[in-house]
């Protein structure tokens, strides 16, 4: 009688449910891994406007829905910011608010969209937030998301980290009704006023392409309409290489138990 070879139907299905659920694991973590700081700026301290220890925010497709965000009153100065995780950091950040602080409508309680450093069309001084020492913190690199508001009057407004600019306008809770989803602006043209996109972000770098430089400085600058704001950043390292090259081997090797159930 003929031993049953190992590669019968049932073991296949039995390696490929352990393969997948291997990889799903490692996706997981190479997203819930990648370090995170997150800076919200706030009006004035209250519940509305903090980001608080039982609460989360981020952007759902890029993985940054964390806690551990820094609640930063007034407060143009802050060293060594801590990761989510509550570990410390090199990272320091320095801003330069001519206009002070703005609040937002209550529609964004509890968000970076809350309070803010505010910018309007007279603003002579720039309105900007450095962040330095990063390349000790993120040595491979980092991207940032940078959480853009301001008031209902606001027509078009750009936000820019130098080499590149991107332009939105605030969300008008006068006459629309916003249900919490976030936008990202990739416009990086100037379309007139009341023609920018409606948007609450705008990425700087990819993980694929990520930033190297030690200092990144955003600075806000209100271009129509009434003022714009720049509520909060978070700072996104680019996961170890090792990470990606065991995720695509476990990929491989499901494709690879696949093509062999199938034959």
């Amino acid at each position: 009688m003929k031993t049953p070879s190992k590669n019968t139907p049932d073991s296949l299905r039995r390696n490929l449910c352990l393969c997948l659920g291997a990889a799903g694991v490692l996706f997981t973590s190479m997203i819930t891994q990648a370090q995170i700081i997150s800076l919200n700026l706030t009006d004035f301290i209250s519940d509305v406007q903090q980001i608080d220890a039982d609460e989360a925010y981020g952007v759902p497709g890029l993985g940054t829905v964390v806690g551990g965000w820094i609640n930063l009153n007034r407060t143009l100065t802050a060293t060594d910011l801590a990761f989510s995780d509550a570990s410390p950091s090199t990272v320091d950040v320095s801003m330069t608010a001519p206009n002070g602080w703005g609040s937002g409508v209550a529609g964004v309680n509890d968000t970076p969209l809350k309070g803010f450093l505010d910018d309007y069309t007279a603003t002579v001084n720039p309105t900007t937030l450095t962040l330095s020492q990063l390349n000790a913190s993120f040595p491979l690199g980092y991207y940032a998301i940078v959480y853009l508001s301001g008031f209902d009057l606001n027509d078009g407004a750009s936000i820019s980290d130098g080499p590149t600019t991107f332009y939105y306008q605030t969300v008008n809770f006068a006459s629309s009704t916003w249900d919490g989803t976030l936008v990202q602006t990739t416009t990086t043209t100037d379309l007139g006023s009341g023609n920018a996109p409606v948007a609450q972000y705008a990425v700087f770098g990819a993980p694929t392409s990520p930033l190297t430089a030690d200092s990144v400085t955003f600075t806000l600058d209100t271009l129509y309409g009434g003022g714009s704001g720049l509520g909060g950043v978070q700072i996104v390292a680019v996961p170890e290489p090792s990470t990606a090259i065991t995720l695509g081997a476990g990929l491989g090797l499901v494709a690879l138990l696949r093509r062999r159930r199938r034959a």
